[in-house]
């Protein structure tokens, strides 16, 4: 996967997340995925470093 499509698909994660479509643990994978492409932001690293288990908790609602 390229930087911008790891991009489109955190950003598409984040949209069906938004509206109740996913998990929090799956903005979790897309955002090791982006990660892994090369992006990098203080957000994106502590989003990837949430557990599963804390995912629930740490990824509050959009607002």
């Amino acid at each position: 996967m390229t930087p911008d499509g790891a991009r489109a698909h955190l950003y598409d994660r984040a949209a069906l997340w938004a509206i109740g479509e996913l998990r929090a643990r799956d903005i979790v994978d897309a955002a090791c995925a982006a990660l892994v492409t090369g992006l990098d932001t203080p957000a994106l690293r502590v989003l990837a470093a949430c557990t599963y288990r804390a995912s629930r908790r740490r990824i509050g609602p959009v607002r």
